[in-house]
């Protein structure tokens, strides 16, 4: 037997710089674990250092303890310990020492113990499971536990400890020694690894396996390399396998299983294998290989008269059959008949022999089956398909998805609106020949619109009626169906507005009508139900006429009045569809006259020399509007005044304006009743009496301050001179009557209130 020798140093070496702490090592079931004497209640730090170790960093632990598991992964291990608030490194190298051999060898395991008892005696301990001395070493003489022993240390105080194991069996563990039982576990000693054949392997596979398959058998060991905790270390080292074949070796084979193709010939091998790690197992025992087999194909007679697509052509209701299926098996194959569902895509039990019967066919029935199974592979099977063409036509057409109708069983859309896609299909067997119309509402003729079953989206109209599906039958063109989808189609049309019989309304006209006639307006709603009608005078709150059982609404003013002149709306309202409108105007021509809703005003202006000025306000109605140099004022006495000057200005209405007047009058007597008239005509008579409450002369010549309006002229303040009034006293009476024009226009515009300026006028001497 080989002999290998370790020869193990210092078990552990202590390195400790400046550090009062003390640090002992144990070895236990494969992992190290330092311990220190310092306080266990308080935390530590310790840094980590392994050969194979890249990140390095610090640990705070609490205790005094500090264990690193797998230690057999190191060749050595080294750690620093420093106190909470000491920056003293107290180190520790543990030296990782390990030893390998093979059952029935023979091993030298030494190391250096740190001293010799010089009384008492030096104990070697093995500890695996348990924990036992072997040898125990005294100053003049050695004890062995067994004789498979031999200490080989001299002297025999010599700290250079040695010693062989002879014949290895189970000698794995741990070999450390010392004065006392805690030895067995200090650091410093050296661990014993020990190979084993592995077991003898298990072959495993189905070696009844049909022909043509493949067959994997699998050759089953493990390891029997001791400690524990050494092969839990290297669990995926794999073991290699010898593979043979009648006792010849199949070189090339190493894997754990071996995969084979079988064949008929396979059933005169036998098979078994070998496993090895350092040394190699026992040979399994042989199998052999039980291949099975079975018929490629399935025999049916008499054979189904088919066509050229391997399709047997049957009506619907005819019988085929008898049939009989049969399979070259062994062990004979187990035979059974199904159909196929074509609805649901499943297959129901028909004959449970290879005799299939007579039987009658229907639409639903896709094909019949025979079926073969291998009762030693239940996942083996053969079939042969008969498969059918049954010819029959459909009943009814579908339509998908299906139309939302209303009661009245049609369509509701709206004109415009695209209805679709659908899908017509028919249950026929060759496939109908499906395509689509649709029925024109005007000339009630059909149209084309698809070939095929699919009716893509459709814009509506009103002159669409329905749309229809046909189906005819290839074998017999005398068979068609249909399906309708008849159309409610809504819509509604603008307004169409006609007066007085046959004069149609434009959008936004201006129809120009004469007062105390009669006036007849249509309006008319072509829409898809009948519409609600409405007919607005100035705003949509206003109605005035309405209707909703007819599409015609008819409304008659018997005597126009200027009050009758406004804008008009007729609108046309359906549920769920925008309504629509037409804006009209009526101008309503009425001769000029008093408006008798408001007041005539008369204000007492100012004195222009000796001739005073009087305002008057006269609300009229009148459309055309009136035109101002057509107003004439005409004095007690029959005669035309003149230097009157009038204002138009258009009030709340069309048809509604005041005049306004400025008359001087004249210089003498001018009491009496005054006329105003319009192209000759007395529009109105006002009386002007004598009043005793003339201007003072500080009235005359004050200040007046007026507010007013102007955007795009600038008022300055006007002073009178006397020195030229002297000479200009015409001019002075002329000015004063176009300033009291001004004011009041002035007056009138503060009436509708626009922005503001200030005009400052003073008149010296004679003042309006």
């Amino acid at each position: 037997m080989n002999t290998l020798q370790l020869v193990a140093n210092l078990g552990f070496i202590l390195f400790a710089k400046g550090g009062p702490l003390h640090i002992t090592t144990q070895f236990i079931d494969g992992d190290v674990s330092f311990f220190w004497n310092g306080d266990p209640g308080v935390p530590y730090y310790v840094l980590r250092i392994g050969i194979n170790q890249t990140n390095i960093s610090w640990y705070r632990i609490s205790g005094s303890q500090y264990t690193v598991k797998n230690a057999l992964l190191y060749d050595s291990i080294s750690i620093n310990v420093r106190a909470p608030g000491d920056p003293s490194d107290n180190k520790l190298t543990y030296k990782v020492s390990k030893i390998e051999s093979n059952v029935d060898n023979s091993v030298k395991i030494s190391w250096t113990a740190p001293y010799f008892p010089r009384a008492g005696e030096y104990i070697i301990f093995h500890t695996n499971k348990v924990n036992r001395s072997i040898i125990s070493v005294y100053s003049n003489d050695v004890t062995l536990d067994q004789i498979k022993y031999e200490y080989h240390s001299r002297p025999l105080t010599s700290t250079n400890i040695s010693f062989e194991v002879k014949d290895i069996t189970r000698d794995d563990g741990y070999y450390n020694g010392g004065t006392n039982t805690m030895a067995a576990w200090s650091g410093g000693g050296v661990v014993l690894i020990v190979h084993n054949k592995p077991s003898k392997p298990n072959l495993q596979g189905n070696i009844n396996t049909l022909v043509g398959n493949s067959l994997e058998l699998t050759c089953t060991s493990s390891s029997s390399t001791a400690p524990e905790y050494y092969a839990r270390l290297h669990p995926l080292s794999p073991l290699s396998y010898t593979w043979y074949v009648n006792k010849t070796q199949l070189y090339g084979e190493t894997d754990k299983t071996l995969r084979l193709r079988v064949s008929r010939n396979h059933k005169y091998n036998q098979y078994s294998c070998t496993a090895r790690d350092k040394l190699e197992s026992d040979r399994s025992d042989h199998v052999k290989i039980n291949p099975m087999y079975t018929s490629d194909k399935l025999t049916i007679s008499p054979r189904p008269s088919q066509n050229l697509y391997n399709k047997l052509l049957v009506k619907e209701g005819e019988t085929i059959g008898p049939y009989t299926c049969t399979a070259d098996c062994n062990p004979p194959c187990d035979i059974m008949w199904k159909y196929k569902d074509s609805t649901t895509g499943g297959f129901c039990d028909v004959a449970s022999t290879g005799l299939l019967d007579s039987q009658i066919v229907n639409r639903s029935i896709a094909l019949y089956r025979c079926i073969a199974q291998y009762s030693p592979d239940k996942d083996f099977k053969i079939i042969e398909n008969i498969i059918l063409v049954v010819l029959y036509t459909s009943d009814k057409l579908t339509i998908s998805p299906r139309p939302s109708l209303n009661s009245y069983n049609k369509l509701l859309v709206k004109e415009g609106e695209t209805i679709g896609p659908y899908t017509c299909t028919a249950d026929c067997n060759p496939p109908c020949d499906i395509m689509w119309k649709y029925k024109d509402s005007t000339t009630g003729d059909f149209f084309d619109v698809a070939s095929t079953g699919l009716l893509i989206g459709h814009i509506v109209n009103r002159s669409i009626a329905l749309y229809r599906c046909i189906a005819q039958y290839s074998p017999d063109k005398d068979f068609k169906i249909i399906e309708n989808i008849i159309l409610d189609v809504h819509y509604l049309d603008e307004p169409q507005l006609v007066y007085n019989e046959n004069s149609p309304i434009y959008t936004y006209e201006e129809l120009q009508v004469q007062e105390n006639t009669s006036l007849h307006l249509y309006c008319h709603v072509n829409s898809n139900p009948t519409p609600t009608i409405r007919l607005h005078r100035g705003g949509n709150a206003n109605v005035i006429a309405e209707t909703n059982s007819t599409n015609w609404l008819n409304h008659t003013i018997y005597s126009l009045q200027c009050s009758d002149s406004d804008e008009y709306t007729c609108t046309g309202e359906s549920t769920g569809l925008s309504s629509k409108k037409k804006v009209f105007r009526i101008n309503v021509n009425c001769d000029l006259r008093l408006n008798s809703k408001d007041t005539v005003e008369l204000i007492k202006g100012f004195m222009v020399g000796s001739q005073r000025t009087v305002i008057i306000k006269i609300p009229v109605i009148a459309y055309p509007p009136p035109v101002t140099s057509r107003f004439t004022w005409v004095d007690p006495k029959g005669q035309m005044i003149n230097g009157t000057n009038v204002a138009l200005l258009k009030t709340h209405a069309l048809y509604s304006f005041l005049i306004t007047s400025v008359v001087l009058l004249p210089e003498v007597e001018h009491y009496g009743e005054y006329s105003v008239q319009y192209n000759g005509k007395s529009l109105t008579k006002i009386p002007i009496t004598k009043r005793d409450d003339f201007l003072s002369e500080s009235d005359r010549k004050s200040t007046f301050t007026i507010v007013t309006t102007s955007n795009d002229k600038t008022r300055t303040d006007m002073k009178a001179n006397e020195k030229i009034k002297k000479n200009r006293k015409q001019e002075q009476k002329n000015y004063s009557l176009v300033l009291v024009w001004n004011l009041l226009f002035i007056w009138n515009y503060l009436s509708i209130g626009l922005s503001i300026i200030l005009i400052n006028i003073q008149l010296d001497g004679t003042a309006l």
